[in-house]
């Protein structure tokens, strides 16, 4: 459960605000900006979302592998993740962590970090961040055509990560999976199944800890 809290809170928050490509020194491939710039407007545009998406996780100890699926909803900066394990929802001041099996709730402020991919909607702008990217061929998955980007990040010595590989529909304008490897040897596999652009009322985005009988609550912001 530790190691699913962990990866859940390392990836599960809000879009990140992101630096423009073209003030970087780093000489990006246009193609593969030009695809990514497609997918962002796509995303950028919908006023809120609902993402479907698994996650599995390869460690180096095969004990520790692990899969999850959920929904992620998407409202400008606010967040709602809900998978079989847990709940996490953003009202991008605080952040709630619920654990369904233990009835227990965390509460923090919510504190991004700026080097560290956050969230699986943050697929759809990671490359905006401080990474060189270059399109690295295509396959073939499910009889879809697929354009395969490679992303490194332009200080090695400072990301947690090795490399980020993302799978785009080019049809679609929709990345439908990423692959994040870590320096540790942990590898995060996301794969968004479906993404929906539909409204998301305001009270998706708010934790009643009075809804749930027997609850405790560790409230960091107090």
């Amino acid at each position: 459960m530790r190691l699913f809290l962990l990866t859940l809170i390392f990836f599960l928050t809000s879009l990140a605000i992101a630096q423009n490509p073209a003030d970087r020194r780093i000489q990006n491939d246009p193609a593969a900006q030009e695809l990514l710039d497609r997918v962002s407007s796509k995303y950028n545009a919908a006023a809120s979302l609902k993402v479907n998406f698994s996650l599995m996780v390869d460690t180096p100890d095969e004990d520790a592998y692990m899969k999850s699926k959920g929904m992620v909803y998407l409202k400008k900066d606010k967040y709602k993740i809900d998978t079989e394990e847990m709940l996490i929802i953003c009202d991008n001041v605080k952040r709630y962590v619920y654990l369904k099996e233990s009835n227990e709730l965390q509460i923090n402020f919510f504190e991004p970090e700026e080097d560290e991919i956050e969230s699986p909607s943050e697929l759809f702008e990671i490359y905006k961040k401080d990474y060189f990217y270059r399109l690295s061929g295509e396959i073939t998955d499910n009889n879809r055509k697929l354009s395969v980007v490679s992303l490194l990040p332009a200080d090695i010595r400072q990301s947690p990560y090795k490399m980020i590989l993302l799978y785009v529909d080019k049809e679609k304008n929709q990345i439908v999976k990423g692959e994040i490897l870590a320096k540790d040897g942990i590898k995060y596999t996301y794969t968004i199944s479906s993404v929906e652009e539909s409204p998301v009322l305001d009270s998706e985005f708010t934790f009643d800890p009075s809804d749930y009988p027997g609850i405790y609550v560790d409230d960091m912001t107090k």
